[in-house]
């Protein structure tokens, strides 16, 4: 017996529920829950005859997941139906309904409905049927249908296979019944008896090729494309042209001169440099004249007697400069 909340006849042992709230503890009855972590979850999700260990469940936006006659280990389950399945190192989100299955290493995303079917190493969304059959290594999605029969190795997208055994191949917007197909590539076709009846697009041709051609033709396509580009490439830089200079090879490279600006004179200097040049040139011109033999000045040719003596000191003084304005 079990003191966890809303836990009824089942064994709990290293239960973990975030949070830790008697609202986020799901329903459990008669079951086995051993180091698990519950997440988000509320009593709409319930835990009926049924074994879990190691596993993760959460759930989003208020969905709940329904878990009855189910034995996982190692999984993730998030609002999922799961009834009477056996799953080891998977994980189901958002499965409609998934009954009387086994599951390993796989993932089961966005399915449909899956009944009464095995998968191993596979991954299946895009809300695609899977019925009575054994998928193994295999990628199935958008809106797939497989009923009664056995893929190996197969890619299916948009295809509805019935009562057919596919091996090997990459299937996509085709319909197959009773038929044997082993390393082909199949586009818009139907096939009825192993036999090619007819096609599933107006706007496309039917493709039935060899795995190995298919890969080969891919091969020399890439190739084909990383030459044109290549060749895109050279002819853009051979027709850009070259810049032309319209300098002469022989000219000479142009002068350049370096001037290191000084700073202005001072006002106070002009000042001075004024003052002196005026004394100087009011004592070299009225300098008064040396009497010569022939009554005549040799500075200015002048009659001594018509000089007049002019002082120095009577002289006006001139005015300085105005103030310097840089």
């Amino acid at each position: 017996m079990s003191n966890i909340p809303k836990a009824r006849r089942s064994n709990v042992v290293d239960l973990t529920v975030i949070p830790d709230k008697w609202d986020y503890y799901p329903c459990m009855e008669r079951s086995y829950v051993k180091s698990c972590t519950f997440t988000n979850l509320s009593s709409s999700t319930h835990i009926r005859h049924s074994q879990l260990k190691d596993v993760k469940l959460h759930s989003e936006n208020g969905k709940c997941s329904y878990i009855e006659h189910c034995n996982l280990a190692a999984c993730t389950i998030s609002d999922s139906y799961l009834g009477r399945c056996q799953l080891r190192d998977s994980r189901v989100e958002g499965v409609g309904h998934m009954e009387r299955s086994t599951a390993s290493n796989s993932e089961l995303v966005g399915a449909g409905n899956i009944e009464r079917s095995t998968f191993r190493d596979s991954k299946v969304g895009g809300r695609t049927t899977v019925t009575r059959s054994e998928i193994k290594q295999c990628s199935l999605g958008e809106s797939s249908r497989v009923e009664n029969s056995v893929l190996d190795t197969v890619f299916l997208w948009n295809s509805q296979v019935d009562k057919a055994v596919l091996t090997g191949c990459d299937v996509k917007d085709c319909k197959m019944t009773k038929t044997k197909l082993s390393g082909m590539v199949l586009r818009y076709g139907i096939w009825n008896g192993g036999d090619l009846v007819g096609r599933t697009s107006r706007e496309h041709e039917v493709i039935a090729m060899p795995l190995e051609e298919w890969k080969a033709r891919e091969s020399l396509d890439e190739k084909g494309k990383e030459q044109a580009q290549e060749a895109d490439s050279e002819d853009h830089t051979a027709a850009t042209p070259s810049p032309v200079s319209d300098v002469p090879a022989n000219a000479k490279a142009p002068l350049t001169l370096h001037i290191n600006p000084s700073a202005p004179p001072s006002y106070a200097s002009l000042q001075q440099h004024d003052e002196d040049d005026s004394q100087a040139r009011v004592s070299r011109e009225f300098t008064p004249p040396t009497p010569s033999s022939t009554s005549f000045s040799d500075v200015t040719e002048l009659v001594d007697d018509e000089m007049e003596t002019v002082d120095p000191r009577s002289a006006e003084k001139e005015r300085p400069p105005p103030p310097y304005q840089p």
